[in-house]
């Protein structure tokens, strides 16, 4: 039910991470800004920051409140529905595909990945984003605070990855 708000308290941070990403994808492909297809896009900030970067920006977000969001507040290209077997093709190919904070939430994410990696143009990149779970810093918390895994959400998250579990995923 907070969801928006919470994303809009988090928007200098999350800047931040939307444009150091921008600058690594500038560089990747010349400062030739191409299309990026931007999976679980939330409230569209990414696509927002993108646009004003002079990237071709195309969303999905399957939760309405989100999807809302980005079409009425920050009027972004985004379509509001899962991305599956039965409709990734039809979204067209991208030299970008993002994934921030969507691969644990999904029960599949190799296959998620490989249709992903289908509708990707030559020398494209998809950029993956996913909480590092289970990581000293927050099992020491955990220990000092008593905190009892506060990451651990089953109700929303079904994976959860460390860097060498993503790693595996990934080459998969």
């Amino acid at each position: 039910n907070d969801y928006i708000e919470k994303a809009k308290s988090d928007i200098e941070w999350y800047s931040i991470e939307a444009n150091e990403k921008f600058d690594y994808f500038d560089n990747y492909f010349k400062n030739s800004p191409g299309v990026i297809f931007d999976i679980g896009s939330g409230p569209g900030y990414f696509l927002k920051i993108g646009s004003e970067r002079g990237w071709k920006m195309k969303g999905i977000e399957p939760g309405k409140p989100a999807f809302d969001y980005s079409i009425n507040h920050l009027n972004q290209d985004v379509e509001n529905q899962f991305f599956n077997k039965l409709n990734y093709k039809t979204f067209g190919k991208f030299d970008v595909i993002h994934f921030r904070n969507v691969l644990e939430h999904i029960t599949d994410p190799i296959n998620i990945l490989k249709m992903a990696k289908e509708i990707l143009k030559p020398n494209g990149l998809i950029c993956v984003t996913s909480p590092n779970d289970f990581n000293p810093l927050q099992l020491v918390a955990n220990e000092k605070y008593d905190n009892n895994f506060w990451w651990v959400l089953p109700k929303h998250h079904v994976n959860y990855f460390d860097t060498n579990s993503i790693e595996k995923v990934l080459k998969n």
